[in-house]
């Protein structure tokens, strides 16, 4: 009864047999004993309950369920952050998933999502999607922050980044930072421009990028950042060249 006291007490990330051979100072086959006698399983290097394995699940499950209620326009949830938000370790949190993979939850892209999920946007909310893709586009180049949308669309702000998300997925919008937003397709025509440039030049200034784009220094920063990130550019002092995913590999990132 001790022995699965100390099970319960670890269920979120179960130890070994040698683990709790060592921790008792047994022989290892005094603790497969104990794992027979209490009806525990042994597994994948883990001892646990099946009654821990349930309710493993079912916590994954029930914050799964509790996400798609606060955001019901994300695709999924990234994966690591759940097995964080539920305090599980590395080996637990695998078999727990594969056990739910393909029943209740999907892995994928390395998040999670529930199989029931649906995305299904409201007459209101599609309204709003077309007016966040106007927006987007209306100047081209020029990255807009969560601020500006939400001053020009009857749109509560964490509704408008969940819109976005949904953009983002259909390919119509990225964020460049934090905050900051772009069209897909201006980006694409950036990458246009910049290869023109790069066919006679080989260096590129923040002041000629700007003249490029029609930006100011504040919006023009943190699109060169994200250029940089992308692997589009290279940032060599003040200056950028060509980065490792320019052009052709870009779409990729």
């Amino acid at each position: 009864e001790r022995f699965s006291q100390f099970i319960t007490y670890s269920e979120n990330a179960p130890k070994s047999v040698a683990f709790w051979a060592d921790k008792f100072s047994k022989s290892k086959e005094y603790i497969h004993q104990l794992v027979e006698s209490n009806q525990l399983v042994n597994k994948k290097n883990m001892v646990f309950s099946e009654k821990g394995k349930d309710i493993s699940k079912k916590a994954i499950f029930d914050y799964l369920t509790d996400f798609y209620e606060k955001y019901p326009y994300r695709a999924y949830i990234n994966s690591e952050s759940v097995r964080n938000e539920l305090g599980f370790s590395r080996s637990w949190y695998d078999y727990i998933v594969s056990k739910l993979d393909g029943k209740e939850i999907t892995l994928q892209k390395g998040g999670l999502t529930l199989k029931s999920h649906k995305i299904e946007l409201s007459k209101k909310d599609k309204k709003s999607l077309e007016q966040i893709k106007h927006i987007l586009s209306k100047i081209q180049f020029l990255p807009v922050s969560l601020k500006d949308i939400e001053e020009k669309i009857q749109c509560k702000s964490d509704q408008i980044l969940e819109l976005l998300h949904v953009l983002k997925r259909q390919g119509h919008s990225l964020d460049i930072s934090n905050q900051l937003w772009m069209s897909r397709p201006d980006l694409d025509r950036l990458i246009e421009k910049l290869d023109e440039y790069y066919f006679s030049n080989e260096i590129l200034s923040v002041g000629k990028f700007k003249s490029m784009t029609n930006l100011t220094r504040k919006t023009a920063i943190p699109l060169l950042e994200y250029l940089d990130k992308s692997g589009i550019t290279f940032r060599r002092g003040n200056e950028r060249i060509q980065g490792s995913k320019f052009p052709s590999k870009y779409k990729q990132v």
